[in-house]
């Protein structure tokens, strides 16, 4: 529904954030052709007035992925998110290979994306610090859920600041407890 996302474009444009993301998790962007993702990734960096466009790549393949961000890459993403999507569950080795062959095949940061409610996977800290030391790891997303207890949250965010590199982008699920993310220091 190109006119009804071009509407939400209007109204995010006209709030001016540091960025928008296209085709995140509820962007259900897994059902849609490489020419529906294209339209996508194309409207939103057109629509934006110049404010940066991340777009989600997942995809159960890594060809898939690859050929993914290749696409936004090429359609003005300035960033690419991505979540390790799997038919049958992942172990922390295959999540760190996947990323590790995406950040070879970039040339704009990548947000890890972890998601576990659609992923069926959880990061460890090691997995993090592994993959935040690869070329191109812009940021990693973190659910929200640590932060509904508000200790529990700041000593998430102090584990993950000890082994994550300053150059890395901490942000939080803007769920219920985005806000108490934020205001734990999260980045974004």
């Amino acid at each position: 529904n190109l006119p009804a996302m071009s509407a939400l474009l209007a109204n995010l444009t006209a709030a001016r954030p540091d960025s928008v993301c296209v085709m995140g998790s509820t962007g259900l962007y897994p059902y849609l052709s490489p020419a529906e993702k294209q339209q996508v990734i194309q409207l939103a960096v057109q629509q934006t007035d110049g404010i940066p466009v991340m777009s989600g790549i997942g995809a159960l393949l890594t060809r898939e992925v690859l050929a993914n961000a290749y696409l936004a890459q090429q359609a003005g993403a300035s960033a690419l998110l991505l979540a390790p999507v799997a038919y049958h569950p992942l172990n922390s080795d295959e999540v760190y290979h996947l990323f590790e062959q995406v950040s070879r095949e970039v040339s704009v940061p990548v947000c890890v994306y972890e998601n576990p409610g659609t992923t069926q996977f959880t990061f460890s800290d090691e997995l993090y610090a592994a993959i935040t030391h690869l070329q191109h790891i812009g940021a990693i997303r973190i659910p929200g859920a640590p932060f509904g207890m508000q200790q529990e949250g700041e000593a998430r965010l102090v584990r993950l600041r000890s082994i994550v590199p300053d150059n890395v982008a901490i942000g939080v699920s803007a769920d219920k407890f985005g806000v108490a993310g934020m205001l734990a220091g999260c980045d974004c």
